[in-house]
């Protein structure tokens, strides 16, 4: 009986996964109107620039609205049919009217390749795109209109969220519940229904956390020890996911830190050092590719961002009456540097003046124009904190030969630093190349960059020895299942009146 009870807490948050999750990630990726989603024209664009062979964006001159010469902006050699469907469904407000239904039915593939501005995104690692390329490429050798070929992109991202996330749910040996609500909460599963890349990167870092949860942290350094024996494929597999994560957005670079624990205890530290120098080694080597990868989209794609003339903020160290026409990494650089407090600084004021950033998280949809049922955001604000509480009382099932050990008090400090250090990169990359040079706060972060940071805060989670754990943590474990099975059937209803009944 214990080893089936412990064998339905295991199969428990995968299993709702794949019944209440990912049929609302399909539902999703067919009924909300193309172009509806964060940035989504411009990652069908990525995804359709890998198909001849384009792996990296080029700079190219465009004509903005208004404007006397033309610019030199970030972007991708396309057939634009794509996404000019998907434009015609992405208006404001976002009720899609039957005229533009039947536009973008009716729009046909040019059979050119025109230059098309994307922005930042013409720079980003191409590997998240690819099942959806492969997917747009297929639909349209079998006749399918580029319409018609959005839904195959999209269906394919839908799919493989569904296979990351329940192959994480499966794998992770600890931390279950709150992989499950990183996975499951509204703003997620939307971005794994798109071609956004954001929603298999998030599925992907927490399969890694998943991957690691199941290496060997015992202080024996003997044949058990991870990187050695037991656990080396699921070593090898997360770092392989990592090194993608971080390729694709630098800023989440020490999310790595997964990779050095669990560190090696005092008594073992001198027979484990070639082992700590391995991990040392392949987190460098990832390191290197970041670097590199971000200096060739440095110096072969990356361009300002344009903006209507403006003076500099308060925080500008230099002439306060120069005029800048766009962003400025460097300048944004000097702010920083007149004072490096700023660094910290910077980002904390702002999430903590930032009212929707909980909410954002959770998930506020379209191009942040959807607003959830209010109910459903106090469901989640509950459900998350019953799933880290689960999780901390969660027992060790079969001892530590059979389930690995949570992390040691260094283990679960170094992790926390390297969630926090993946905030700072990503408010700070804000600030750099999207906030308006000297700016007191920094523009342009949402709820949605924060999600792959929440794998990491739960592989970092210690365990609470206490009586009753186990059934405390079943019990707790029924919040975040439930606010799914709720959202499994309102979210649908709320789509179709948002997108469809004027």
């Amino acid at each position: 009986m214990a080893s089936v009870a412990r064998g339905l807490r295991e199969a428990w948050p995968a299993g709702a996964f794949v019944v209440l999750v990912v049929p609302l990630c399909l539902f999703f990726s067919v009924v909300v109107p193309f172009g509806n989603v964060p940035d989504e024209p411009a990652h069908i664009g990525r995804a359709q620039s890998l198909l001849h062979g384009q792996l990296i964006g080029r700079r190219g001159l465009v004509m903005l609205p208004g404007g006397t010469a033309p610019v030199l902006l970030d972007g991708v050699d396309v057939d634009p049919a794509a996404m000019q469907a998907a434009l015609v469904l992405g208006a404001i407000p976002p009720h899609v009217s039957r005229a533009a239904l039947q536009r973008a039915r009716r729009m046909g593939w040019s059979g050119k390749r025109t230059f098309v501005e994307i922005g930042t995104i013409a720079g980003y690692w191409p590997a998240f795109y690819v099942p959806a390329a492969v997917a747009l490429e297929a639909a349209r050798l079998f006749g399918a209109s580029p319409f018609e070929a959005l839904f195959a992109g999209r269906i394919a991202n839908a799919l493989c969220y569904g296979l990351l996330g329940t192959a994480a749910l499966l794998l992770a040996r600890r931390a279950r519940f709150l992989l499950f609500c990183t996975l499951s909460v509204p703003m997620a599963f939307s971005l794994g229904a798109s071609f956004n890349e954001d929603g298999l990167l998030i599925a992907a870092t927490v399969l890694a956390a998943a991957l690691l949860t199941r290496v060997s942290d015992q202080a024996d350094p003997g044949p058990a020890y991870p990187d050695i024996r037991r656990g080396r494929w699921s070593y090898r597999a997360a770092a392989l996911l990592l090194a993608n994560v971080v390729l694709a957005k630098p800023p989440y670079l020490p999310l790595l830190f997964m990779l050095l624990v669990p560190l090696p205890p005092p008594t073992a530290w001198a027979p484990l050092r070639p082992v700590l120098l391995s991990r040392l080694a392949v987190v460098a080597l990832i390191a290197l590719c970041v670097l590199a990868w971000t200096a060739v989209m440095v110096l072969h794609t990356s361009t300002p961002a344009p903006r209507p003339a403006y003076h500099p903020g308060p925080l500008w160290p230099g002439n306060p009456g120069r005029v800048f026409t766009g962003t400025d990494p460097m300048a944004q650089i000097r702010v920083l540097a007149a004072d490096p407090l700023r660094i910290v600084t910077l980002p904390v004021f702002t999430i903590l003046h930032d009212i929707w950033i909980t909410r954002q998280t959770v998930g506020i949809l379209g191009w942040l124009d959807v607003l959830l049922p209010p109910w459903l955001y106090r469901a989640w604000f509950v459900a998350i904190p019953a799933a880290l509480l689960a999780d901390l009382l969660h027992p060790s099932e079969a001892g530590a030969s059979a389930t690995p050990q949570p992390p040691r008090l260094p283990d679960t400090l170094l992790l926390l630093v390297g969630a926090f250090g993946c905030f700072l990169g990503v408010y700070l990359s804000q600030y750099l190349i999207w906030t308006n040079v000297g700016l007191a706060r920094v523009e342009g972060p949402q709820g949605r960059y924060l999600l792959p940071i929440v794998p990491m805060i739960a592989f970092a989670l210690p365990r609470l020895r206490l009586r009753g754990g186990a059934g405390l943590s079943a019990a707790l474990g029924i919040a975040p299942t439930l606010v799914a099975a709720l959202q499994l059937v309102a979210l649908p209803i709320m789509l179709v009146m948002v997108y469809y009944v004027t």
